[in-house]
């Protein structure tokens, strides 16, 4: 896959954006329950986890691609990239909770 502008992406977005609607009879992504802290939400966090494991485990670690540079590299930014989706999923769908009584600094 080439690098593609941000317009182009945009774009790309907005034609799986119509396509998914279609497919959901028109109804919007909040009422389907795709919203932050819904279960779709959670799923998509999940995917991102699996993601980026598949990534760490049968890609960072692989013998063919820890041997050529290049190919370490793009794996890394893959692997980053996920990680930081995971992160924005994350923290959209489960907010900062006020910490426990164990975390809490003395006065």
């Amino acid at each position: 896959m080439s690098s593609q502008s941000a317009a182009e992406i945009e774009a790309q977005r907005q034609e799986a954006l119509k396509r998914i609607r279609q497919a959901m009879g028109g109804i919007s992504f909040d009422e389907a329950g795709f919203a932050p802290g819904t279960l779709g939400c959670h799923e998509a966090l999940h995917a991102a986890s699996i993601a980026l494991d598949l990534v760490e485990r049968q890609l960072l670690d692989h013998p063919s691609i820890v041997v050529q540079k290049d190919w370490y590299a793009k794996a890394v930014s893959a692997h980053q990239s996920l990680f930081d989706l995971y992160q924005s999923i994350g923290g959209a769908h489960i907010p900062d909770q006020p910490s426990g009584g164990a975390d809490r600094k003395s006065s």
